[in-house]
């Protein structure tokens, strides 16, 4: 399908129809049957937002507890009140689960094991993980418990998910974002894990779990909460050292996702929940989005389409919008993913500035497909050119005063030209020039409307009781009730029943006093009246005070909400589990030292194996003469990170030399890549870089008895080096992925400190780690093209998705430059990946020392995009410190000296 230049205004949320036709386009004839298991799943970042979610009609919510939750700044929940937010949700009969989806360093690993008992003694229906450290624990400690992978896990193809549903116990995965309807159907045909994707609200621009870019630049890392949403900040683009001047102010700021008109396609391909992204957004946020999606779910589950009305569609807009689209999922080309004119909530657009009259704004209002909506007193406006940024003028309307005739009104009868006044305040926006854009970023009747669809928070799924009572003369009176879900209670009153002397009791004398359930969560069913013997009867000739029915039904709601909360709980398997996975960490990973140091230097261009080469050949004639006893001796070898066909360029040329080579695997894999992978291990004299859990699932099952050959004189290498992008950040993990799956070394997550590594090695052995010493930080691994988009918004001619920048990004030096004026570059991967680095290479030269002491044998320096001489002389500084254990005093002046600045 060719794309031209696009024409609808990605700022207005998508067409049901366009979304379903684009869904339709990439589907195949096999669908699956609709399930009716498809839950809502709404988030909920306080008290609130969880009563919203509730009464507008989810069937589950996901919420974070203080610690280790990926949305630190909102609200949360509390230990203290787990019990009780657990409760409140079963008894609304809506599924609740923890978000525990951060990184856990070593130091944590007990307080994680506190939070995961008082989880599961909550109830709770599952919990949300990124951590596989993480989920091997908890798999132990308490086996009942779902749990739920997190998207930040990035597992994006089918091998990696049943990877982690046999050896880890994930039920459930949360896909990537950057998944098409299409891909998401082939994993479900492909694997049982439940599927659950996101299908409403904020997008991340970079692969989740794949961002470092907060912690580079703000030190909070998105992988421990507390992302600073650098993506949301104003970039240039930059080509070949060339500014492009038509490029967008925030190239990196996608959308907001709304995918309504998917929903039916996706319960059609048997996603288990479809997604709402938005615990950091307002209780009425919630209201209105879950409003939306339990119409489009419950048409979806009778197999029709639904397209949100006016008001439905204005509502979503009104409480948080960037402009909609519906993403990945429908195939977007990408500048409709990323319009790139601003960052922040954009609101309604009611119209345009038409004058002035005295004190009064005119405004004519426009009918924007179905945002046609009255302005009234209180409205929030801001006012700007073609869209609303940060210097927009904004404020509250004081008065509106109608400028239409009755015979020129819309069809609906509203107003189409008003004059809006403004307290002395917002007198500001009376300078808002003629076109202006008059934008409304909040309506306070709207608030209202939805506030009060959780004010009063109604049981809407309540539990129906059948009661059996059993009533006979001098003996107590007995209530047992069975729900329809399996809920058991038997209640006895203290004193024994007398004879009637007027009224005998009926069923309906006791259906009448026993129906009166309330908002306990439970509807009466059939009742059943029991005197002597079994059989049924409808009166009988006892006397039954309604005091006394009254208190029995008390405590029957009471005993049945005790034999849920005793039913929910789960127990614990292996209480000692921790320290059990520990010791056994301890004790079979660990290696011997070897007394040898090892640089592997990562290359992604031939002249950079060039320098390479240059340098190993000066070292061979230096080292002609005695050998220098103060000197460790030193073993080198490459990492070949480049596209075909330099790859194999590249890969003849070390071995020409008789250096050993191992491959990087792609950054992310999807579905169908698996025999790629296996290539890429065939064609390595040292093994792989591996960079995610797809690729580990492929190497497994394709050749876990494979044998890599190596030089001839070179020592045995590493089949398989696990990279900082699968996020190990404690023994747990490390251990699962050393001994469980056969990886040789792993290079710990970004976001460890010193004293997280030291603790990290002193677990598993220093030799399992290999530590990088030297690069530019891959800030974002994104499946957006900054150049495809670019060329989106700007090339007039047709083209397929796939060549819209023309293969530009791999040919050109492609940068994005910051406000601060530094540059960052971009990279592209055979998948048409963009990953963004930083401007400043990242040195740990400084701790050679300590990382010996440690007794680290393996160091990595990564190459960007470095000349042949610039890569013979930063090995060789690096090698030589290596050899010596330690750095020059003024090794910032010789890295300096080379042109490279360094962030330490």
């Amino acid at each position: 399908m060719a794309y031209g230049r696009d024409t609808h205004n990605p700022a207005d949320p998508p067409s049901a129809a366009d979304a379903t036709a684009a869904a339709a386009a990439a589907a195949d004839c096999d669908i699956r049957p609709l399930r009716q298991a498809t839950e809502l799943l709404a988030p909920a970042g306080d008290g609130e937002a969880m009563r919203a979610a509730i009464a507008n009609g989810a069937d589950a919510v996901y919420f974070g507890l203080p610690a280790f939750n990926a949305r630190q700044r909102a609200a949360n929940f509390t230990l203290e009140t787990l019990d009780e937010t657990i409760d409140l949700l079963h008894r609304h009969r809506v599924r609740g689960y923890v978000a525990f989806n951060t990184l856990i360093m070593p130091d944590e690993l007990p307080l994680a094991a506190d939070y995961v008992r008082r989880i599961a003694d909550s109830g709770a229906d599952a919990v949300i993980v990124q951590d596989v450290g993480l989920a091997r624990f908890v798999r132990e400690m308490v086996p009942t418990l779902p749990l739920h992978a997190s998207t930040q896990m990035t597992l994006a193809e089918p091998g990696a998910m049943e990877l982690a549903r046999r050896e880890l116990g994930l039920s459930r995965v949360i896909v990537p974002r950057e998944l098409s309807l299409d891909e998401v159907r082939q994993i479900r045909r492909s694997s049982d894990v439940e599927l659950e994707v996101f299908v409403h609200g904020a997008l991340c621009i970079s692969y989740s779990g794949q961002c470092l870019a907060s912690q580079w630049l703000f030190s909070r890392s998105a992988n421990r909460g507390a992302c600073a949403q650098p993506c949301r900040l104003p970039y240039s683009l930059e080509i070949d050292g060339v500014p492009q001047p038509d490029e967008v102010r925030y190239p990196l700021s996608p959308y907001d996702l709304a995918a309504y008109g998917l929903v039916r396609e996706l319960v059609r391909a048997g996603v288990s929940a479809l997604k709402i992204e938005g615990r950091l957004k307002s209780p009425e946020y919630v209201a209105a989005v879950v409003q939306v999606y339990r119409a489009a779910l419950d048409a979806a589950l009778k197999d029709e389409d639904f397209n949100p009305d006016a008001k439905q569609r204005a509502a979503l807009a009104a409480t948080f919008s960037r402009g909609f689209t519906p993403g990945y999922l429908a195939g977007s080309p990408p500048e409709a993913i990323v319009g790139g004119q601003r960052s922040a909530a954009q609101g309604v657009p009611l119209g345009t500035v038409t004058g002035r009259q005295g004190d009064r704004l005119l405004v004519e209002l426009a009918d924007i497909d179905g945002f046609a909506v009255e302005v009234a007193p209180g409205d929030g406006l801001a006012i700007g050119g073609d869209e609303p940024d940060e210097t927009a003028a904004g404020g509250r309307v004081y008065a509106v005063e109608p400028m239409s005739a009755s015979a020129d009104r819309g069809e609906s009868g509203r107003q189409k030209r008003v004059a809006l006044s403004f307290s002395k305040h917002d007198a500001a926006l009376l300078q808002a020039p003629v076109g202006a854009v008059v934008w409304r970023t909040d309506d306070p009747q709207l608030g209202r409307e939805l506030r009060k669809s959780y004010a009063r928070l109604d049981i809407r799924r309540s539990r129906e009781l059948n009661l059996t009572v059993r009533a006979v003369a001098g003996q107590p009176l007995q209530l047992q009730a069975v729900s329809e879900d399996g809920l058991a209670a038997h209640v006895v009153s203290d004193q024994p029943l007398e004879v009637a002397r007027k009224h005998a009791a009926t069923v309906d004398l006791l259906a009448e006093q026993l129906g009166r359930l309330g908002d306990t969560g439970y509807t009466l069913g059939r009742v059943s009246l029991i005197a002597d013997g079994d059989e049924p009867a409808e009166a009988v000739p006892v006397m039954i005070p309604k005091s006394l029915l009254n208190d029995l039904r008390r405590q029957l709601v009471g005993a049945l909400d005790e034999s849920r909360r005793g039913r929910d709980r789960h127990p614990l398997a292996d209480p000692q589990a921790l320290s059990r996975l520990l010791q056994e960490a301890r004790g079979a990973a660990r290696q011997e030292a070897t007394g040898e140091i090892w640089l592997h230097v990562l290359l992604r261009s031939p002249a950079q194996v060039e320098g390479l080469l240059a340098w190993q050949q000066a070292q061979g004639q230096s080292a002609a003469g005695a050998p220098d006893a103060s000197r460790r001796p030193l073993q080198l070898s490459a990492i070949v990170d480049a596209l075909p066909p330099e790859r194999g360029a590249m890969l003849r040329r070390l071995k020409s030399a008789d250096v050993a080579a191992a491959l990087a695997t792609p950054r992310i894999m999807k579905i169908g890549e698996q025999e790629a992978v296996r290539c890429l291990l065939r064609s390595a004299s040292a093994g792989l870089l591996v960079r995610n859990m797809g690729a580990i699932a492929a190497l497994a099952e394709g050749v876990a008895t494979a044998q890599v050959t190596t030089a001839a004189d070179s020592p045995p290498q590493a089949r398989m080096v696990g990279d900082f992008s699968l996020n190990v950040a404690n023994p747990l993990a490390a251990h699962w992925l050393l001994a469980g799956q056969g990886l040789d070394r792993l290079t710990p997550a970004a976001e460890l400190t010193p004293e997280d590594l030291l603790q990290l090695a002193q677990a598993i052995g220093p030799q399992r780690l290999e530590i990088i010493i030297h690069r530019h930080m891959p800030l974002m691994h994104m499946a957006h093209c900054l150049l495809a988009a670019s060329a989106g918004r700007t090339d007039e001619l047709a083209a397929p998705r796939k060549n819209r920048c023309r293969a530009a990004c791999r040919s050109q030096r492609v940068a994005l430059v910051d406000r601060m004026g530094e540059r960052l570059p971009v990279t592209c991967d055979e998948h048409h990946h963009n990953t963004i680095h930083a401007p400043l290479a990242t040195s740990r030269a400084d701790s050679i020392e300590s990382l010996g002491q440690m007794g680290i044998e393996h160091y990595r320096v990564e190459l960007l995009g470095e000349s042949a001489e610039m890569t013979q002389r930063l090995v060789g500084l690096y090698a030589a410190w290596l050899q010596v254990g330690r750095v020059e005093p003024n090794y910032l002046q010789r890295l300096a000296q080379l042109g490279i600045r360094i962030r330490g």
